[in-house]
């Protein structure tokens, strides 16, 4: 007797998997509550402001914004993760006791080859159009020409647009507070978001379909892509605090299922 509705020597009689069920009222109702839940704390934490070169403060922040500095300046140029440090009380030992990964992350999303972030949003505009325009499958030309506009537009708003307030109030309210185009916001926020997407959707169609390592080699692309682009400190920090809070709910509904709930 083979799987179900298989028998040696006869023809099948059932499918030989399941059809998924559809989702029951229940998971209907708690998938909304958690999707509510994180669009709500993404709009609280001001997501026009992720991308601004800030400084995070409030409450504790103080420590947070020191320590990934000080792995990236003492540590990590001497090949170690853990370390002295005399800047509180009268020394202590760093990362000892606390985890190390999201200062590691907001460190790898920090450094990166020093050159001005116009330069690299319009290679990441320029990439992601032409990409978008390959699997749409259009002519040559096509794909040519809108790559050349898009390079164009971010010419002109480079240095036309310089220091233009963009304000979408109406009626004495905005869904996004104004911000000056050349303060490197719009800039921060393409190769932070579009460039890495880019490259790993350039990366995921070359290799070749029937590669086992398609996926590892296209996440290597995007990572070494995130290393080159250098982001301000304030702003990396703010994009992995933000990761952290918003896949909470996420995460907490992705246990509950796994855990039968």
């Amino acid at each position: 007797m083979g799987p179900a509705g298989w028998q040696h020597g006869d023809v099948m009689t059932s499918p030989p998997f399941a059809p998924s069920r559809r989702p029951g009222a229940r998971s209907i109702v708690t998938g909304s509550i958690v999707a509510v839940v994180t669009l709500f704390l993404v709009w609280t934490l001001s997501p026009w402001l992720w991308f601004t070169d800030t400084t995070p403060t409030g409450g504790d922040m103080g420590a947070h914004v020191w320590s990934p500095a000080f792995l990236r300046d003492e540590l990590l140029p001497d090949f170690r993760l853990t370390g002295w440090s005399s800047d509180w009380y009268a020394g202590f030992p760093a990362f000892s006791f606390y985890m190390i990964i999201p200062s590691l992350l907001i460190v790898m999303i920090n450094v990166g080859i020093d050159l001005d972030p116009n330069i690299f949003s319009l290679v990441a505009m320029a990439l992601a159009v032409s990409e978008i325009t390959s699997r749409l499958r259009l002519m040559a030309r096509v794909r040519l020409a809108a790559v050349a506009t898009i390079c164009g537009v971010g010419v002109v708003m480079s240095t036309w647009y310089a220091d233009r307030l963009f304000d979408t109030g109406l009626f004495g309210w905005s869904p996004i507070e104004p911000f000056r185009y050349n303060d490197t916001s719009v800039d921060l926020a393409i190769i932070t978001i579009v460039f890495p997407a880019a490259v790993g959707s350039l990366v995921w169609r070359l290799v070749a379909e029937r590669t086992k390592w398609r996926g590892a080699i296209t996440t290597v692309a995007v990572l070494t892509t995130i290393l080159v682009v250098p982001v301000p400190y304030g702003v990396a920090m703010k994009l992995v605090v933000v990761a952290g809070l918003v896949t909470l709910p996420l995460a907490a509904y992705a246990a509950g299922r796994l855990g039968g709930l």
